[in-house]
């Protein structure tokens, strides 16, 4: 667990240097806290799995980025079944672990 949570601090050090809504998957929303204020991300609650929901809130919320872990793939069957409106920034690896957490640019 705790090397799931280093990826994400890492991503979300990552990503408080660009403007924009941050797309985060519930459970995540602690990590992303640390470096982003509340008007700069969106949490997904987990509940809402169905990726034509998951584009409408990324829509309403203007998210520019999203955050998608192996702890939680929440984000990953939207990126391969929409993968045109994904492209990858960047992957977060820790040593300690084999999670990961990949940056995406949200492209409209």
């Amino acid at each position: 667990k705790s090397t799931g949570q280093t990826v994400l601090l890492q991503a979300a050090r990552e990503v408080k240097h660009f403007d924009g809504v941050v797309g985060v998957a519930e459970g995540s929303d602690l990590q992303i806290r640390t470096y982003l204020r509340a008007d700069r991300y969106a949490v997904f609650p987990d509940s809402l799995r169905d990726i034509d929901a998951q584009l409408v809130l990324l829509r309403e919320k203007k998210v520019l980025y999203i955050i998608d872990t192996t702890e939680n793939p929440y984000f990953t069957k939207l990126i391969e079944q929409r993968g045109e409106l994904f492209e990858e920034i960047a992957i977060f690896k820790t040593r300690w672990g084999d999670d990961t957490a990949t940056l995406y640019y949200v492209v409209y």
